[in-house]
């Protein structure tokens, strides 16, 4: 939901990748004007690179989802500072990878974040380094790295949160934030420490949180914790089942779930959960029901 809250703020973003663009891709969402500098020194950001693209070709999708609401200009930061100066001049706050070219830049005392992935022997890291020292990392049931780059994501959502705040203080400082640390806090905090088994609730352990198929394929991703969810969704789709099957860790609830939602279309289903409480999604789908 696009807003003009920021109508007024005008950020240049000097970062690539993903963290910078996805925090000023939310910062765009809330009305500010981005101008996303891209130093042709460099090739630009690597998300929009040829070669990068034969081995990742889901990155220019990404590239084009996430700067899509900004003013992109690619030109020589070594050639051209004049068009730098010029942005930089207009902007309320400058985003910038914490490099030694990005440090060289004349910033004319204008407030600044430099974004690093952290210090010293964690200078150089990427999602999934940042995510194997986590707590929660060691949950993990997967052998294979996850396809979204989590770490990424959360710092992106800081470096926004944080730049809200440097704009409303208003102290015009320069300062630097750290991937991994910022990781390490908000990933930490999820971490459980006392279980013997294999999955948690949000892996699938009960019944009532889980993913099921309906009999044309979609995925159905059921979240019927709560007594009110568990026994609207009994009586909608006529199972015979009670309150205490929901953490049933046996595979007997899952299988009469399974064979149930296997015989129904995503369409048939998607009647029944009109105006319903259920917690029940159909993935992929933004129809109302």
């Amino acid at each position: 939901m696009k807003t003009d809250l920021l109508k007024k703020i005008t950020i240049v973003d000097l970062s690539s990748r993903l963290p910078g663009p996805y925090a000023t891709m939310i910062l765009a969402e809330l009305g500010a004007k981005i101008i996303k500098c891209e130093n042709t020194d460099f090739a630009g950001d690597p998300f929009n690179q040829d070669e990068i693209y034969k081995i990742a070709p889901n990155f220019r999708s990404w590239y084009e989802n996430l700067n899509q609401e900004k003013e992109i200009r690619s030109f020589s930061f070594s050639k051209e500072q004049e068009n730098l100066s010029a942005f930089i001049e207009i902007a309320d706050l400058i985003l910038l990878p914490d490099t030694k070219w990005a440090r060289s830049i004349e910033l004319e005392n204008k407030p600044a974040l430099f974004l690093a992935a952290g210090k010293g022997e964690y200078r150089a890291m990427h999602d999934l380094n940042v995510l194997a020292l986590t707590k929660t990392f060691e949950q993990s049931t997967g052998q294979e790295p996850p396809y979204l780059p989590f770490a990424g994501m959360a710092f992106g959502q800081y470096i926004s949160t944080f730049i809200l705040a440097q704009l409303l203080s208003r102290t015009g400082m320069t300062q630097t934030i750290y991937m991994k640390d910022i990781i390490l806090k908000l990933f930490d905090s999820l971490y459980f420490d006392g279980t013997s088994r294999s999955k948690l609730l949000h892996q699938g352990l009960y019944p009532s949180y889980n993913i099921y198929k309906s009999k044309d394929g979609k995925k159905l991703c059921l979240a019927a914790i709560e007594e009110k969810f568990w026994t609207e969704l009994i009586s909608c789709f006529d199972l015979e089942l009670n309150l205490q099957d929901r953490f049933d860790l046996s595979p007997k609830t899952r299988k009469k779930l399974e064979k149930r939602f296997a015989n129904l279309e995503s369409d048939e289903i998607r009647k029944k959960l009109k105006n319903k409480n259920i917690c029940l999604t159909i993935a992929n789908s933004e129809k109302d029901f």
